[in-house]
């Protein structure tokens, strides 16, 4: 199997060898998915980033309102986590199948 990156960067000749070899191929299919996996795991490192600046900062002296906002946002960001995780699993297994 061909890197997706490479499909991407030689789309034309990755078509024309699909046509060349008779099978049936959707190679924009691929890339289109790459190119949503791709950032989607981008998403998920700036959240867990997100979540670790957060964790960082509960770590000072803080007074309970401070705390609680605090709270609500690691939370929060926590959800946005699993749904982006979610959304990434489920587009690299279509990328899977795809390719």
């Amino acid at each position: 199997m061909l890197d997706y990156k490479f499909i991407k960067d030689n789309l034309d000749a990755v078509k024309q060898n699909i046509v060349n070899r008779n099978m049936n191929a959707d190679a924009d299919l691929v890339v289109k998915l790459y190119d949503e996996h791709t950032a989607l795991v981008t998403k998920l490192q700036d959240l867990q980033q997100k979540r670790n600046e957060n964790a960082k900062s509960m770590k000072q002296k803080l007074d309970d309102a401070k705390r609680q906002e605090l709270i609500a946002a690691g939370k929060q960001i926590k959800d946005e986590i699993a749904d982006v995780e979610a959304k990434e699993k489920e587009t690299a297994d279509k990328l899977e199948e795809a390719a």
